[in-house]
């Protein structure tokens, strides 16, 4: 983020601070989403070794039919938590985030060092390729994000999703000229 803009041609700068900030964001979000998956899933396991030690204290003392209450209890959270991270889609998030970031930390790179698809091009021309780049990233993540909140719906035409497949499964019914 204080780093001085590359020259791109002519004396003018190229700005990062869109991609830097899209990188942090997803950088932060990425991390939370793992923090959380982490901590989620130690819980369960630590939940489940839990009753099977209640199990044997529980015997040990007498006191089975509390044993069973408290068993019941530990099984239902670690359902209800398993329900939860299915539910939030905590795993796919967190690999769409950061996958989102390393491309955008990639994209970053490669144009920083005039490589890759960059290599060669004049300033401006790199410098629009590069934010384009940027923007597909995003707005793919983006499109990633809205089919896990909104699956696409199936058509009744064959359980086709879009028009051109609707389309091609017509053509495919047609007779054939001989």
């Amino acid at each position: 983020m204080g780093e001085e803009p590359i020259k791109v041609s002519y004396g003018q700068g190229f700005n990062f601070d869109r991609v830097d900030n899209q990188i942090a964001w997803y950088e932060k979000n990425a991390n939370r989403m793992m923090r959380r998956l982490n901590a989620l899933k130690l819980t369960q396991i630590l939940f489940g070794a839990a009753i099977p030690i209640c199990a044997l204290l529980a015997g040990a003392l007498g006191s089975a039919q509390i044993a069973n209450i408290i068993n019941g209890i530990l099984g239902s959270l670690i359902a209800a938590i398993e329900t939860y991270l299915q539910f939030r889609q905590v795993r796919p998030n967190w690999v769409r985030l950061r996958a989102a970031a390393e491309a955008l930390k990639r994209e970053k790179s490669l144009f920083s060092q005039n490589a890759g698809p960059y290599e060669g091009m004049d300033g401006i021309k790199a410098a629009s390729k590069f934010a384009a780049v940027v923007e597909d990233i995003i707005s793919g993540e983006f499109s990633r994000f809205v089919s896990l909140i909104h699956p696409p719906k199936e058509s009744k035409a064959g359980n086709q999703t879009t028009p051109e497949a609707a389309e091609a499964r017509q053509e495919s019914l047609k007779d054939p000229v001989s």
